[in-house]
């Protein structure tokens, strides 16, 4: 689980840093902690919408980050010391 997870921080972190969007993402994450378990939850309800367009792995991922404020502050810290190269 923990391979799968830092396998596919690597890949937003990639993605964000080639989209020059790192620190916004960070952030966002910052700013809207107090709105992670909502968010979480719509991405759960709205994953069959989703999966045309992100896998379910990604999007179960990315909900899990947002309902987990340890797992937030994490990948954020992920994203500030430029894990990803």
């Amino acid at each position: 689980m923990m391979q799968l997870q830092h396998t596919i921080w690597s890949q937003w972190a990639d993605s964000l840093k080639k989209w020059g969007m790192e620190g916004f993402a960070a952030w966002a994450l910052e700013a809207g902690a107090p709105l992670g378990l909502l968010g979480a939850q719509l991405i759960y309800i709205g994953q069959p919408l989703l999966s045309p367009f992100l896998p379910f792995e990604q999007t179960s991922a990315l909900a899990g980050l947002l309902e987990d404020r340890t797992e937030a502050r994490a990948f954020i810290n992920f994203l500030k010391n430029g894990a990803a190269s």
